[in-house]
């Protein structure tokens, strides 16, 4: 007797393919219509200054500032062209020194 060849299961590939599918879902931008950048919060605050931004939000809880950054400015920020994944919503953040006491 000749001993059987065993085949190859594709059911392994698929599953392997929904795992990282999955994974993508899972672990991928939830907003995949913005971008953001972390900064210091002194250079947040001369982005400020400079005008570079629309819209500035304060996350008490987080200690987090973020930068709505104007598109004129995209280029300046972010030190690039301006991908179409920052077309509509890229932030700045920055966290602010929490008061002592």
């Amino acid at each position: 007797m000749s001993p059987r060849c065993q085949k190859f299961n594709l059911t392994w590939l698929y599953f392997s393919i929904i795992a990282i599918m999955a994974g993508f879902l899972w672990f991928g931008n939830s907003n995949p219509g913005s971008s953001s950048k972390e900064v210091s919060y002194s250079e947040l605050k001369q982005y400020i200054a400079k005008g570079y931004g629309n819209e500035i939000i304060v996350d008490k809880g987080e200690g987090q500032i973020s930068l709505a950054v104007r598109p004129e400015h995209i280029r300046t920020v972010f030190f690039t062209k301006v991908p179409n994944k920052w077309a509509r919503n890229p932030k700045v953040r920055a966290k602010y020194p929490l008061p002592i006491g």
